[in-house]
């Protein structure tokens, strides 16, 4: 789209038996990744398939907040509405970086990409149904758009924005940036954004976000 358009734009030590238990490594995962596993472990304490004890132990090697270890206090709808949207675990997601065939090993800035963006994807709630779906659109639409001149680029968003128009009218505009808003919440390091600045001028990809978005901000109004 034209910049004249709104775009969208994981065991704790065991202590000693003398002297001051070990402090417990600090996590490596992102904000994002952290709180995600952290609310994993108080859905399985709540479940019985995990002590308190042993959730303890889980949330200081993850080093999250005493806010983000506080007990599930979602109501009985909030419940039902989660498991009518369920949320995938970054790990669920399929994102291929190598051409068919490449096996070789990936950069280290490729792997913080990858761990950043299956964090991001999960933070919001993406399914693995229709993350996966946003990542293989997505892709196909930044090889679609790297063949393309400046002014084709321009011109195909445009395009591509009045298909969008044609769906949510006068709406559209505060939808995409119900949608940014939404991924910037869950991007701490930028890698989401960027990415989704990258090919979210397409109709596709920026229909997936604004679906989200509205599920999203409906989930957090309980």
């Amino acid at each position: 789209m034209s910049d004249a358009n709104p775009t969208i734009a994981l065991n704790a030590p065991v202590p000693s038996e003398s002297g001051p238990p070990p402090t417990p490594p600090k996590t490596s995962l992102s904000m994002s990744e952290a709180a995600t596993m952290a609310g994993w472990i108080k859905a399985d304490v709540a479940s019985g398939k995990m002590t308190p004890e042993q959730a303890q132990k889980a949330f200081d090697q993850l080093n999250v907040s005493p806010e983000q270890r506080a007990p599930d206090a979602r109501t009985d709808e909030q419940k039902t509405f989660d498991k009518q949207f369920p949320v995938a675990k970054p790990e669920d997601f399929v994102i291929r970086w190598n051409a068919p065939g490449d096996n070789s090993p990936r950069s280290q800035e490729i792997q913080v990409i990858d761990t950043d963006l299956r964090a991001g994807l999960s933070a919001v709630g993406f399914s693995r149904e229709v993350g996966n779906t946003l990542i293989s659109i997505g892709s196909k639409v930044g090889e679609h758009t790297e063949r393309m001149t400046e002014e084709q680029r321009i011109a195909w968003g445009e395009a591509e924005y009045s298909k969008l128009e044609r769906v949510y009218g006068p709406d559209l505009p505060d939808l995409l940036r119900a949608a940014g808003r939404m991924v910037k919440a869950h991007d701490p390091t930028g890698t989401l954004t960027r990415l989704v600045q990258r090919v979210g001028n397409s109709a596709m990809v920026a229909k997936l976000l604004i679906d989200r978005a509205q599920i999203y901000d409906a989930r957090q109004k309980g």
